[in-house]
């Protein structure tokens, strides 16, 4: 048995991360890479922290068919809770341009999970790297807290934009009989249950199915890249990886008047 770094009922967040206020960014046209963060100490203490939480999921059995190619690994919500409504804030300040106590939103919620990649262990479904979108049915922003450490540029996120239409987080390709890729899509993604190794999702690819990048959110150790849920993106990793491992925390809303949603 693993016991907490630090007692429960000592923890509000503050030992951890500073307000997002605080919060230094650079604004590119698709994302944030947001650093100045944690307080002294705090992604040590945040790590340990985790650590004690086991994963119950590896995400690579022949029964698995979930798309997410990575490890998925919780923390509980005394955990998340601060560091999500934190970046909740940072969206409020930032997007929406209004004081964070200021609720310009409706039906917010919060939501976490962590993505794990080993490579050793790591056996997704094929075609686990097109594009996605994380949001089909709301609104919302996804941030990686990047908490492995890597070379510039072996690591990060894809940004793209998708030609054709989105439906439901599913693209015309997947669902439209009268497509020209229809037939080809399903005939190479066959049942859904079929694995093979990650594979980065090329620049030759995202042609011929339809998708232009519009920007790359790089992965580096105690920043995170936030970006709008509803953008098509794919990780990636580079061949010399062979352990990833970000914390995602999810922002969903429903609008309350348009004026407050400008552009990224």
């Amino acid at each position: 048995m693993k016991v907490l770094p630090i007692p429960r009922h000592m923890y509000d967040g503050s030992k951890i991360i500073k307000p997002a206020e605080e919060w230094t960014f650079k604004n590119f046209s698709t994302h944030w890479v947001v650093d100045n963060i944690f307080v002294e100490g705090g992604i040590d203490l945040l790590k340990d922290i985790c650590e004690c939480y086991p994963i119950e999921d590896m995400n690579n059995q022949e029964t698995a068919f979930d798309p997410n190619p990575f490890i998925v690994h919780h923390i509980p919500y005394w955990l998340f809770n601060p560091l999500a409504t934190a970046v909740r804030d940072f969206v409020v300040i930032n997007y929406f341009k209004r004081p964070k106590e200021e609720s310009c939103i409706n039906d917010e919620r919060l939501s976490e999970w962590a993505n794990i990649f080993i490579r050793s262990e790591s056996n997704p479904v094929r075609f686990s790297a097109m594009p996605h979108v994380d949001y089909p049915y709301d609104e919302g922003f996804i941030s990686n807290l990047w908490l492995s450490e890597h070379e510039k540029g072996e690591v990060g996120t894809t940004l793209y934009e998708y030609k054709g239409q989105i439906d439901e987080g599913r693209y015309d390709f997947q669902i439209d009989p009268n497509h020209h890729l229809y037939k080809k899509w399903h005939s190479l993604y066959g049942s859904g249950k079929e694995r093979a190794p990650w594979s980065n999702f090329t620049d030759k690819e995202a042609f011929e199915w339809g998708f232009r990048k519009v920007g790359f959110a790089e992965g580096k150790h105690g920043t995170m890249t936030i970006y709008n849920a509803n953008t098509p993106h794919s990780p990636y990793i580079a061949d010399t990886v062979d352990f990833r491992w970000t914390h995602c925390f999810g922002f969903k809303y429903t609008p309350l008047n348009l004026h407050y949603a400008p552009e990224l």
